[in-house]
């Protein structure tokens, strides 16, 4: 999926070294995306979920994936120009606005073309007889405000700097191709930006947005002196230590991504070592954090520290007991519906019931599968399912697999197929497709022997 999504960038993103930057952060970013939503049970709903997603891996993530590939592709001689602007993909705040990437990008695309914004998009003595180039340059500057305009698709965006390069030309200003590719390579990126910033400032408002803005700049200055370090190491090496067949720039970068990736192991390691001695309420020992501080920097010794501190965890009263009832219920098989009632109550109460009501759903699924009511569990399995997807964690294995074996049973194909390409993005294994590919033959030998009547698994 992420090679076909990057694939599709490509049409827009014609900078091979962008392009690769890109798919290797998307790659970077699958691996703690996937494992939150199969190993962390946050209990909590998909926003929140997707917030703590954001402030505990992807910020972390996104900073190293970024400065990492920078360096990896440092000798590559087929990079196009973009901003120099540090951070000219993130929004900012004028006149008590956000100003979007999107506009960040254009504005720069107007410098180095050397025209204003109304001569890029409506060039003088260009006829405009639809009024097609007026209503570009009217578009282009709604999108300056992040919260006041949705970001445009990518083939509109990409429609509008193509119709601008060609009423250009037609003005006999035309734009040099690469630099033209430039310019839509960096302006879709910015596009891609702006969705993601315009995203989370509509769900989780704009303080959430610009903290998170400076919680990725303050990881960014903190790793900082360490590329530099790994580039100064790189070059020493690489004067005394040439490699056959390698250019002089090409062996800076091996020898810097040697150097990072051996830093980026030693900070591995300074974490579980500051995760083992942290104190029994969770407590950070300063001690271990200024002896790694010293040795590693700010970077490996206060990240974790930081990103802890940014978590907004509320647990209700009652929490813990709740769920272990409800656990041990399920586990049993022996629960009665009256029996689950009684203990909606007592979640609703406490303000469990509205965290985790995938558990209700997944309690009654399994009184109706025990007592061979198929189709009626199967509506509690898809609640179950629907509700618990982000927020189940390592309960997802199970509770997909009787999802997928009440969807056989009840012989609803497009959900099972559904839920079996699901378990397959997660990384979960799917009774009687285990290794086997997602092929349809293979599914529908899956979905024939889950579908079995007198075939029912136990394990609840």
């Amino acid at each position: 999926m992420i090679n076909l999504y990057t694939e599709e960038l490509g049409i827009y993103v014609t900078c091979p070294v962008m392009r690769a930057q890109l798919a290797e952060l998307f790659n970077d970013l699958y691996e703690p995306y996937r494992n939150t939503l199969k190993r962390f049970s946050t209990f909590m709903s998909k926003p929140a979920t997707v917030r703590y997603l954001l402030t505990t891996f992807v910020v972390r993530s996104c900073v190293v994936s970024w400065q990492v590939q920078a360096l990896a592709t440092s000798a590559a001689n087929n990079q196009q120009p973009r901003p120099t602007q540090q951070f000219w993909f993130l929004p900012h705040e004028e006149e008590g606005e956000l100003v979007s990437p999107l506009h960040n990008a254009l504005q720069w695309a107007y410098q180095v073309c050397g025209v204003s914004q109304a001569q890029f998009h409506r060039p003088a003595g260009v006829a405009d007889l639809c009024g097609q180039l007026a209503r570009n340059l009217d578009t282009c500057r709604r999108w300056k405000w992040l919260s006041k305009a949705k970001p445009p698709t990518l083939p509109a965006l990409y429609r509008n700097l193509v119709q601008s390069f060609e009423a250009l030309e037609r003005a006999g200003n035309p734009v040099p191709l690469e630099l033209r590719r430039a310019i839509i390579t960096t302006v879709s990126v910015s596009r891609i930006a702006s969705y993601v910033a315009h995203s989370i400032e509509s769900i989780y408002g704009r303080a959430f947005l610009l903290e998170t803005c400076q919680q990725l700049k303050l990881y960014t200055d903190w790793l900082s002196p360490h590329i530099k370090i790994a580039q100064a190491k790189a070059d020493r090496l690489a004067e005394h230590t040439p490699i056959p067949d390698l250019s002089l720039e090409k062996t800076r970068s091996h020898y810097a991504l040697r150097e990072m990736t051996i830093y980026l192991r030693q900070c591995d390691e300074a974490y579980a070592f500051i995760q083992s001695n942290r104190g029994s309420d969770g407590s950070y020992n300063p001690l271990c954090i200024d002896w790694v501080e010293k040795q590693l920097g700010t970077f490996a010794a206060r990240i974790n520290q930081d990103i802890t501190s940014r978590w907004v965890l509320d647990k209700p009263d009652g929490f813990d007991e709740l769920m272990a009832e409800a656990n041990a219920m399920r586990r049993r098989g022996r629960a009665t519906l009256s029996a689950i009632d009684e203990l909606e109550v007592r979640m609703s109460k406490t303000g469990v019931a509205e965290r985790v009501p995938w558990v209700l759903h997944w309690l009654r699924a399994v009184v109706h599968y025990n007592a061979d009511q198929f189709d009626k569990a199967a509506e509690h399995y898809t609640a179950a399912f629907q509700l618990g997807r982000y927020s189940a964690g390592d309960h997802q294995y199970l509770l997909m697999n009787q999802y997928l074996e009440a969807m056989a049973k009840t012989k609803r194909w497009l959900q099972f197929k559904q839920g079996a390409f699901w378990a397959d993005y997660l990384g979960l294994k799917v009774r009687h497709l285990r290794d086997r590919d997602l092929t349809e033959e293979n599914i529908r030998f899956a979905f024939t022997m889950l579908g079995m009547r007198n075939a029912k698994y136990f394990q609840m």
